[in-house]
């Protein structure tokens, strides 16, 4: 049995160390900014302005094939849900969590957004920016 046992564990080949690789990624990265401010709850589209927007941002991740995506929540001040990633699924789990009560000052300023906080994001010249 012992032996039967060091010949199972010899055949699976165990290997000590790391290994690097160099990995080639094509595709953009989509770094979505999507407004939270209390305007964002009427119901001029169904079922509000919010739930529209987050139903847009699944559909749009579900196309996604290699490309990496990030989300930024903004009313006021801008703050970033989700750093860019290849985890679509983290991606929509962060987005079903995104409300309009999660940023404390409400004010409905994309100038704030595009002067005061976007710039400070670190965006590669391949980054596909979208203002939601």
């Amino acid at each position: 049995m012992l032996a039967f046992s060091f010949l199972v564990f010899a055949l699976s080949r165990p290997q000590l160390g790391t290994k690097l690789e160099e990995v080639k990624r094509q595709g953009v990265d989509v770094m979505i900014a999507l407004d939270v401010s209390n305007s964002m709850n009427a119901e001029d589209i169904r079922p509000n302005r919010l739930e529209r927007s987050k139903q847009a941002i699944y559909k749009l991740i579900d196309q996604l094939q290699g490309d990496r995506i990030g989300l930024v929540v903004f009313a006021g001040q801008a703050y970033v849900q989700l750093p860019i990633t290849t985890d679509y699924g983290a991606a929509k789990l962060f987005l079903s969590t995104i409300n309009t009560s999660m940023v404390p000052t409400q004010e409905q300023l994309l100038e704030v957004l595009l002067k005061n906080q976007l710039p400070l994001l670190v965006i590669p010249l391949n980054t596909i920016v979208l203002l939601l």
